[in-house]
């Protein structure tokens, strides 16, 4: 992956013992596959975006 770091590019990669790394291509429409950062942390722990929905907080 190739990220730009507010002064530079920063490459990381992550190898799997198992298993692949989810499709995302049906839940981001962009064809540069840019994710949030949030997205990204949730896609490397192994937890799934489709149908995944922010909740809304409550305020006081």
């Amino acid at each position: 992956m190739l990220c730009w770091d507010k002064d530079g590019f920063a490459v990381y990669s992550k190898r799997l013992e198992r298993g692949v790394f989810e499709n995302l291509q049906g839940v981001i429409q962009s064809p540069s596959q840019e994710i949030a950062y949030q997205h990204l942390v949730m896609l490397m722990s192994g937890i799934s975006l489709v149908g995944f929905s922010w909740r809304k907080l409550a305020t006081c």
